[in-house]
Protein backbone atom coordinates (compact mmCIF):
# COMPACT_ATOMS: atom_id res chain seq x y z
CA UNK A 1 0.00 0.00 0.00
CA UNK A 2 1.34 3.21 -0.94
CA UNK A 3 1.23 6.46 0.50
CA UNK A 4 -0.99 8.12 -2.25
CA UNK A 5 -3.91 5.44 -0.46
CA UNK A 6 -3.59 6.88 2.86
CA UNK A 7 -3.71 9.83 1.94
CA UNK A 8 -6.68 9.17 -0.01
CA UNK A 9 -8.14 7.10 3.25
CA UNK A 10 -7.76 10.11 5.39
CA UNK A 11 -9.07 12.61 2.92
CA UNK A 12 -12.23 10.33 2.40
CA UNK A 13 -12.97 9.50 5.83
CA UNK A 14 -12.27 13.34 6.76
CA UNK A 15 -14.54 14.73 3.87
CA UNK A 16 -17.40 11.53 3.68
CA UNK A 17 -20.17 13.65 4.65
CA UNK A 18 -19.08 17.31 3.19
CA UNK A 19 -19.39 18.62 -0.44
CA UNK A 20 -15.62 17.44 -2.13
CA UNK A 21 -12.82 19.88 -1.32
CA UNK A 22 -9.61 20.68 -2.96
CA UNK A 23 -6.52 19.04 -1.41
CA UNK A 24 -4.63 20.47 0.99
CA UNK A 25 -1.01 21.81 0.65
CA UNK A 26 0.97 19.23 2.35
CA UNK A 27 -1.41 16.75 0.03
CA UNK A 28 -0.71 17.82 -2.99
CA UNK A 29 2.99 18.31 -1.90
CA UNK A 30 3.18 14.69 -1.45
CA UNK A 31 1.53 13.58 -4.82
CA UNK A 32 3.31 15.93 -6.46
CA UNK A 33 6.73 14.51 -5.23
CA UNK A 34 5.00 10.94 -5.98
CA UNK A 35 4.48 12.00 -9.36
CA UNK A 36 7.72 13.20 -10.07
CA UNK A 37 10.06 11.12 -8.52
CA UNK A 38 7.94 8.11 -7.29
CA UNK A 39 7.08 6.39 -4.20
CA UNK A 40 9.80 6.60 -1.27
CA UNK A 41 10.26 8.86 1.14
CA UNK A 42 10.79 12.18 1.06
CA UNK A 43 13.00 14.57 3.05
CA UNK A 44 11.89 17.65 4.47
CA UNK A 45 14.47 19.63 2.55
CA UNK A 46 12.76 18.28 -0.65
CA UNK A 47 9.01 19.15 0.81
CA UNK A 48 9.80 22.19 1.04
CA UNK A 49 11.26 22.83 -2.42
CA UNK A 50 8.15 21.19 -3.98
CA UNK A 51 5.92 23.45 -1.10
CA UNK A 52 7.46 26.25 -2.45
CA UNK A 53 7.16 25.47 -6.35
CA UNK A 54 3.48 24.88 -6.25
CA UNK A 55 2.76 27.91 -3.72
CA UNK A 56 4.60 30.22 -6.26
CA UNK A 57 2.75 28.63 -9.63
CA UNK A 58 -0.61 29.33 -7.52
CA UNK A 59 0.22 32.26 -6.55
CA UNK A 60 1.19 33.26 -10.81
CA UNK A 61 -1.83 31.98 -11.56
CA UNK A 62 -4.11 33.45 -9.20
CA UNK A 63 -2.26 36.53 -10.34
CA UNK A 64 -2.77 35.97 -14.22
CA UNK A 65 -6.32 35.99 -13.80
CA UNK A 66 -7.83 39.09 -14.23
CA UNK A 67 -10.33 40.98 -11.63
CA UNK A 68 -13.31 41.63 -13.26
CA UNK A 69 -15.58 44.04 -11.17
CA UNK A 70 -18.41 46.80 -11.90
CA UNK A 71 -17.55 50.25 -12.12
CA UNK A 72 -19.18 52.06 -9.44
CA UNK A 73 -22.65 54.01 -10.05
CA UNK A 74 -21.68 57.72 -11.12
CA UNK A 75 -22.40 60.18 -8.17
CA UNK A 76 -24.88 62.83 -8.90
CA UNK A 77 -24.17 65.85 -6.52
CA UNK A 78 -27.18 68.12 -6.69
CA UNK A 79 -30.34 65.26 -5.98
CA UNK A 80 -33.12 66.57 -4.94
CA UNK A 81 -33.73 65.11 -1.31
CA UNK A 82 -36.90 63.38 -0.42
CA UNK A 83 -38.50 64.26 3.60
CA UNK A 84 -40.55 61.59 4.95
CA UNK A 85 -43.01 63.03 7.07
CA UNK A 86 -43.01 62.69 10.18
CA UNK A 87 -44.41 59.82 12.15
CA UNK A 88 -46.82 60.32 15.02
CA UNK A 89 -45.61 59.37 18.20
CA UNK A 90 -49.12 59.61 20.26
CA UNK A 91 -50.74 56.16 20.24
CA UNK A 92 -54.31 56.26 19.27
CA UNK A 93 -56.49 55.89 22.39
CA UNK A 94 -59.54 54.29 23.03
CA UNK A 95 -61.61 51.81 21.48
CA UNK A 96 -61.96 51.38 17.72
CA UNK A 97 -64.72 52.35 16.19
CA UNK A 98 -67.17 49.50 14.89
CA UNK A 99 -70.09 50.72 15.48
CA UNK A 100 -70.91 48.02 17.97
CA UNK A 101 -72.00 47.75 21.62
CA UNK A 102 -69.17 47.22 24.28
CA UNK A 103 -69.55 43.69 26.04
CA UNK A 104 -69.66 43.03 29.42
CA UNK A 105 -65.95 42.05 29.91
CA UNK A 106 -65.02 45.07 27.79
CA UNK A 107 -66.63 47.65 29.69
CA UNK A 108 -65.83 45.89 33.18
CA UNK A 109 -61.88 45.63 31.85
CA UNK A 110 -62.31 49.46 30.86
CA UNK A 111 -63.69 50.67 34.34
CA UNK A 112 -60.84 48.46 36.23
CA UNK A 113 -58.38 50.52 33.81
CA UNK A 114 -59.63 53.75 34.54
CA UNK A 115 -59.70 52.86 38.48
CA UNK A 116 -55.78 51.81 38.41
CA UNK A 117 -54.85 55.04 36.22
CA UNK A 118 -56.98 57.28 38.33
CA UNK A 119 -55.06 55.51 41.56
CA UNK A 120 -51.36 56.06 39.82
CA UNK A 121 -51.94 59.82 38.44
CA UNK A 122 -51.33 62.55 41.40
CA UNK A 123 -53.98 65.09 41.31
CA UNK A 124 -52.85 68.81 41.43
Amino acid sequence: MSRYDDLRRMREARFAKSKPVAPSIDERVSLYLQAVHGNREFTKQERSAARNLLLNSMAAEIAATPVTKTPPKPVTINTPVTINPPISVTAKRGRPKTGKAMSGTERTRRWRQQKATAKTTPKT
